[in-house]
Order: C-alpha cells, then sequence, then structure tokens
C-alpha cells in the first residue's frame, strides 16, 4: 500500500514571523472576510493584519469573536453557562468562561495558561496562544500589543516558477501564485527548511499574506510554508465509496453524519468537477465517490467526485 503525505494542522506553537506584501500590487484584497460580513462556510487559511490585545494577570489576551470571525468562523454565545462554540465547516471549538479548558472538535479539553475571561461585560478575551494550539496558525506582533495572525491554507504545488516561486492548488481558491520572500519561514516538521526542499506534488501549509492580488491566478508572500508530514492511504481506484446522511450543507461543503458523537462522520468539499445527481437537502441520505486523499482532522475531509441523492 503506497503512503503519501498530505495535510497536517500548523504547529509551530509561537514563532514570530515578519514578511513583506507582495509588492507592485495594482490591485489587493483581503484575505479573509471582514468581521461584519456572513463568515464563509469553509475557510482555506485567513490573515488579520491587526489585532489589539491586551494584558489581563501577564498573560496577553485577545478579543475571541473579532479573531474567530475574521478567520471565517461562526462565534455563539450561550449566555446560561457562559459558553463558546467556534464553527467552521466540520470543525468546531469549545471553551467556558472562567475555565482554563478549550477543546477542538472531539478532543479533550486542554488548558492554555488562562481561561477565556468576560470583559466589561461583553468582550471575550482569550490567551494569544490560543491562535497557536487551537487555530493552528502563527502571530507576529506589529507594533506594542497589535499582533498579525496568520491560519494556513492546505495547498499542493503544482509548478515551480523560474524565479522560486510556487504556484500551487488550493483546495478553495484554485490556483494561486506563492512568492517566497527572504522573511518567508520555511520549516519541515519541526526543522527549518529551504525553498529547495519544496518540490512539485508535495502537499504544504503556506500562510499567505494579508494582501492578494486580483490577477489571474492571484499572486501573494508566503508569511510562512510547511512541508506537512501526514500521511494518508492511497488505493488503486478512481475513488473511495461512501454513504451517509447530510447534517450540514454549504455552497462548498457537506457534512456527513455528527462529527461531535460519529467514528465515520466525513466532511465533503464540493468542487467544480463534482458530480451532483439530485438536490442535497440535510437530511437526504446520498452515496457516491470521493478522492482517496483525506485529511486527519475530526471529522476528516476529502474531495466529493460523485454524489447521488438516494433519499
Amino acid at each position: 500500500m503506497n503512503t503519501k503525505r498530505f495535510f497536517a494542522a500548523l504547529t509551530a506553537a509561537g514563532m514570530l514571523l515578519t514578511g513583506a506584501a507582495f509588492a507592485n500590487e495594482e490591485e489587493i484584497m483581503l484575505i479573509s472576510e471582514p468581521a461584519a460580513s456572513e463568515p464563509a462556510a469553509h475557510i482555506n487559511g485567513g490573515c488579520i493584519p491587526s489585532v489589539e490585545a491586551i494584558t489581563i494577570d501577564d498573560i496577553t489576551m485577545i478579543p475571541l469573536r473579532f479573531v474567530g470571525e475574521n478567520l471565517g468562523y461562526t462565534v455563539n454565545w450561550n449566555g446560561e453557562n457562559q459558553s463558546i462554540d467556534l464553527i467552521q465547516g466540520a470543525s468546531f471549538i469549545t471553551m467556558q468562561i472562567g475555565t482554563d479548558g478549550y477543546a477542538f472538535s472531539r478532543q479533550a479539553h486542554r488548558p492554555l495558561g488562562a481561561a477565556p475571561t468576560l470583559v466589561d461585560d461583553c468582550t471575550t478575551y482569550v490567551p494569544i496562544n490560543f491562535v497557536t494550539e487551537m487555530l493552528g496558525g502563527v502571530y507576529n506582533e506589529v507594533e506594542a500589543n497589535v499582533y498579525e495572525i496568520v491560519t494556513p491554507s492546505f495547498v499542493t504545488v503544482k509548478e515551480i516558477q523560474e524565479d522560486g516561486s510556487l504556484l500551487v492548488e488550493d483546495e478553495v481558491r484554485g490556483e494561486v501564485l506563492v512568492l517566497i520572500a527572504d522573511t518567508t519561514v520555511i520549516r519541515a516538521g519541526e526543522e527549518t527548511a529551504t525553498a529547495d526542499a519544496i518540490k512539485v506534488g508535495d502537499a504544504l501549509n503556506v500562510g499567505y499574506g494579508a494582501t492578494m492580488t486580483m490577477s489571474i491566478p492571484p499572486q501573494t508572500t508566503a508569511k510562512f510554508i510547511r512541508l506537512t508530514d501526514v500521511v494518508v492511504e492511497e488505493i488503486e481506484v478512481e475513488g473511495v465509496a461512501f454513504s451517509g446522511i447530510i447534517t450540514e450543507i454549504t455552497d462548498e461543503m457537506i457534512v456527513l453524519g455528527n462529527p461531535a458523537e460519529d467514528a465515520d462522520a466525513i466532511a465533503l468539499i464540493l468542487s467544480e468537477e463534482t458530480k451532483i445527481e439530485g438536490e442535497l437537502k440535510v437530511g437526504d441520505k446520498v452515496e457516491g465517490l470521493r478522492s482517496e486523499r483525506a485529511t486527519f482532522s475530526i471529522p476528516p475531509q476529502s474531495v466529493a467526485l460523485t454524489i447521488q441523492v438516494v433519499k
């Protein structure tokens, strides 16, 4: 059975990165959605250029809702027990005011050194290592108590250009041209690496810069690049069969089963190539084929090749 490196969560806790935005950009756009807009159901990476932090008991704390919504999460507040849920697609993070315990999907709660704290009875703050430990991202202090936060995008290298830039396939954005600057941090596992270690076909975690051109393909400069080190089985068939009940549906993804309870729950990304027979609705039973590749997240994510509604 062949194995191949694929998606992995970014775990470079506390890395302080710097990087220049792509130069000579005529048209640029923010990668992450503004907090005031409807957050996307599935965000493949994001960047917030400026987050104001405060200090509580000598610990740097950041505003949870502002960060979560700007990175594409829906943030829900439960006033009865003062708990908070962050939801993005099939991923969710839970915590409670005053309790130093944070849970990602079905994993056990774990401490981060400080409990979620309600300030002025209106804003929840969490320790800044929430970014690295729960969101899989990195942060960089750009000025006193102001931080840039970047979370990774999962991509596959399609081409390496003569100037060393990477044409990658982003599972949500499509093709993106990623420039590598002198300030781009490249790591393989926990070791520092160079751009020479990157090969066509490699799966990468890429932290995009805060700006991206409106060109085709869009261009941005990488804040960081991590060569992933998780393996998945590759089966020599055209696709892996699946079946299940739809519990969640967006324009970009469906979820089969309950990620909090079902071991076989899975999130299926809907691409332009996905062949769908029937109208997808929550509660319908579906079956079909998906890519042999799947992440090791909870639930795993894969790309749907065919979907047929069987009621």
